[in-house]
């Protein structure tokens, strides 16, 4: 049985200053595959403004990219999504929020997008 190996390099990272805080990771993902030596890789960055006490401003994007090893164009694929928020908080457990989310896939350039509005509820239990 043939032996596999994989090589992951992972960075991560975190700011905060005032009222704001940004936090990112980065991954880099090499293997060995039945056809050829591969290579992913990815990010997610996200970053949240206090804008008073009671409304907040938050915003995250997220990309992969992998290799195709199939067929006869060899390349690289990629998803994308990107959402912004804004929120409100009515009480400390309950906060209303509306949004925007896009993405692409890894088949499709085109974005999709869409609107959100949610209710949260948090609560602490112990």
């Amino acid at each position: 049985m043939p032996v596999a190996s994989a090589t992951v390099f992972n960075l991560e990272g975190e700011y905060a200053i005032g009222y704001t805080r940004v936090a990112g990771e980065w991954v880099l993902d090499r293997f060995e595959t039945t056809i050829a030596q591969a290579t992913a890789r990815g990010f997610n960055l996200e970053a949240v403004r206090t804008l008073s006490p009671r409304w907040f401003a938050a915003g995250r994007t997220v990309r992969a990219s992998s290799p195709v090893l199939t067929g006869a164009s060899r390349g690289r694929r990629s998803a994308t999504s990107a959402e912004g928020t804004l929120g409100y908080r009515l009480t400390p457990e309950f906060t209303l929020r509306g949004g925007y989310q896009g993405s692409t896939t890894f088949n499709r350039r085109a974005w999709d997008h869409a609107l959100a509005v949610s209710f949260v509820w948090a609560q602490r239990w112990w």
